[in-house]
């Protein structure tokens, strides 16, 4: 057995000392199915929103994992047609991961957030579901901190003045 579920070397790819038909593999929580041994288990990871290009790069190091990126957010019918047979996902502020869409992704693991909280996420349905979720609330730091530094700037120039003046004529 080289499944990475298998019961008896859960997260390892190494070989199971026992034969395939003796053990059973986990295919989602509290649901046990015979492995079969045919196909190498993929990791589906979406991204939405845009999220940063130099995630891809660093996903595609972990073996069989298939990333998608998807630069908007999906409405829900999308969404849920995505998260079918996704186990990672990465996402922002703009899509709503509730109970409901919760309960359209079967496979999902885990859940990353690109944003300053985790509000758009039903954390209990996701924990009730065992799904992890973590967030990146340091993620949008520097583009705050140039915002800033760009609105200080415009300020010190008194272009606001400037501007309603130059349109009053």
């Amino acid at each position: 057995c080289r499944s990475i579920w298998c019961s008896t070397r859960r997260g390892t790819a190494a070989a199971c000392p026992k034969p395939p038909s003796s053990h059973w593999a986990y295919e989602s929580p509290g649901a046990l199915r015979r492995p079969t041994h045919k196909e190498p288990m993929r990791l589906n990871i979406l991204l939405l929103e845009d999220v940063h290009a130099s995630a891809t790069p660093i996903l595609q190091t972990i073996p069989r994992a298939e990333v998608l990126r998807l630069k908007h957010a999906p409405d829900a019918a999308e969404l849920r047609r995505l998260l079918a047979d996704v186990q990672i996902l990465g996402m922002r502020s703009r899509t709503v991961l509730d109970a409901d869409m919760l309960a359209a992704a079967p496979r999902l693991r885990a859940v990353g957030a690109y944003c300053t909280g985790t509000n758009n996420i039903d954390l209990q349905a996701a924990a009730a579901r065992g799904v992890a979720v973590f967030n990146g609330p340091f993620s949008n730091t520097r583009s705050v901190a140039e915002l800033v530094i760009g609105h200080a700037i415009h300020l010190l120039r008194r272009i606001p003045e400037r501007q309603a003046a130059a349109r009053r004529g």
